[in-house]
């Protein structure tokens, strides 16, 4: 059952991980692409 539980919660901090990196990924496109439009 404990087990279960760090599984699920190891899931839940992984996936906040990947999300913050995707936000991070569509940011740093986004002001690239607003880079290369003012250039």
């Amino acid at each position: 059952m404990h087990d279960y539980k760090k599984k699920v919660s190891l899931l839940i901090i992984w996936g906040s991980h990947l999300s913050t990196c995707k936000l991070l990924t569509l940011d740093f496109l986004e002001s690239f692409r607003k880079g290369i439009t003012k250039a």
